[in-house]
């Protein structure tokens, strides 16, 4: 978790924005499986408003996917 945690980092302050989303929906994933669903899910709020800003949708659908795991 704290590579994935660094590594997000390293991503946003390099001002990349491509992929983010990927690394977003990893970073949701693990923080599902650990329990820590609060942070999931402000990690996605993170991400869902980069994807409108940016309009780089490719994983958008798998952003809310995620949201729907993380909620049940």
């Amino acid at each position: 978790m704290a590579q994935l945690r660094q590594g997000l980092a390293a991503w946003e302050t390099s001002g990349a924005w491509y992929r983010r989303s990927l690394f977003s929906a990893w970073m949701v994933e693990a923080l599902g499986q650990a329990g820590q669903v609060d942070e999931g899910l402000s990690v996605l709020d993170e991400a869902l408003a980069l994807v409108e800003e940016t309009n780089g949708r490719c994983f958008e659908a798998e952003l809310h996917r995620l949201r729907g795991e993380l909620l049940l």
